[in-house]
């Protein structure tokens, strides 16, 4: 079977307390993988992250060139999963304030592997992007894109790109976030692809899962 795209959950935040809630519905289905990403300013970064009180996996943490930003993505295949429901998300740093922002998505029908990440790195100031080349994809793949900017902006993907969200956190110290996805109908090479309204430090990554009945991605 194809993935499938569930429900999707995202949010700002400004909070001065830790840990933090986001409530996040996840759907029924098979073969489901939950990804959640995450990203500060003042490069902090969650120390755990759980969902339904389960410990999640780190899967990539980055940073930006000077102490701006942060993003980190996280997953939970199926085993761990709880029957479809809202449950919280709840994460825990080592700061009491840091301003940001956070998504959550489900995909189903994934094969059960660890994630294949392409590490996008980060930019100096003064960038509006950062893209990330994924080799070697093969129909029916998805490709999740996420991008940071330690500036409040609005972002633009890639053609044939879908957003997923774009969201500010509202704090006293602005920033703003991006997720894009895409379902691979041509196998091949893929640069995703999110560009800012204003320029900042960038710091963004990808990850491509594969659909169930597929080889396991093998990393090169």
């Amino acid at each position: 079977m194809a993935i499938t795209i569930g429900n999707t959950s995202s949010a700002g935040h400004n909070l001065s307390i830790t840990p933090r809630n986001l409530s996040h519905t996840i759907n029924s289905g098979t073969n489901r993988l939950l990804v959640v990403g995450i990203s500060e300013r003042n490069k902090q970064t969650p120390q755990t992250m759980t969902y339904n009180g389960v410990a999640m996996t780190k899967l990539i943490e980055q940073a930006s060139q000077i102490a701006t930003s942060s993003m980190t993505l996280w997953y939970m295949l199926e085993a761990s999963l709880p029957a479809g429901g809202a449950y919280n998300i709840t994460y825990s740093n080592n700061e009491d304030r840091a301003w940001g922002e956070w998504f959550a998505i489900c995909l189903s029908n994934v094969k059960q592997e660890v994630p294949f990440v392409f590490d996008g790195a980060n930019t100096g100031n003064g960038q509006t992007n950062r893209s990330v080349t994924l080799n070697g994809l093969l129909n029916g793949d998805a490709i999740l894109f996420m991008s940071t900017n330690n500036n409040t902006t609005t972002w633009t993907p890639a053609a044939d790109y879908t957003e997923v969200f774009d969201a500010t956190n509202g704090g006293d110290n602005f920033g703003s976030s991006t997720l894009i996805r895409r379902i691979v109908v041509d196998a091949g090479n893929y640069t995703p692809n999110s560009t800012a309204s204003a320029s900042g430090f960038v710091t963004s990554a990808a990850l491509a899962v594969r659909p169930s009945f597929l080889p396991q991605i093998i990393q090169m």
